[in-house]
C-alpha cells in the first residue's frame, strides 16, 4: 500500500507498478493518508510532456481512484505527485 505520512510518501518496492496501459476498471489506486477530511488531494500525472490531474475520492483515511483508461491512456513510466488543497492553503 502507498502511504502519505506527513506528505511524505512511501511505497513498498512490489507496490510501484500500479496499472498497464488501457486497464480500465480493473485496478484501484488506494493511498493510506493521515489527513484531516478537509484537505482535497490530486494526483498529478505526467509522462513526457503530456500532463493529467486526478481527484481522489476519500474513504476514512484511504484516497483512492478506480484506473480507468483515459487515466492510463499511454504505454510508459508516469512521474506522479500528490497535491492537498484546503482553503488557500496547499500542500
Amino acid at each position: 500500500m502507498i502511504r502519505l505520512d506527513n506528505w511524505w510518501v512511501s511505497l513498498d518496492l512490489g507496490d510501484r507498478v500500479i496499472g498497464y496501459e488501457s486497464d480500465h476498471l480493473h485496478r484501484r489506486l488506494e493511498i493510506a493518508a493521515d489527513l484531516d477530511a478537509g484537505w482535497a488531494v490530486k494526483l498529478d500525472m505526467a509522462l513526457g510532456k503530456v500532463k493529467n490531474v486526478v481527484d481522489l475520492e476519500r474513504t476514512g483515511d484511504v484516497l483512492w481512484v478506480d484506473l480507468t483508461r483515459d487515466i492510463l491512456a499511454s504505454d510508459g513510466l508516469y512521474r506522479c505527485q500528490l497535491r492537498g488543497l484546503k482553503g488557500d492553503t496547499v500542500a
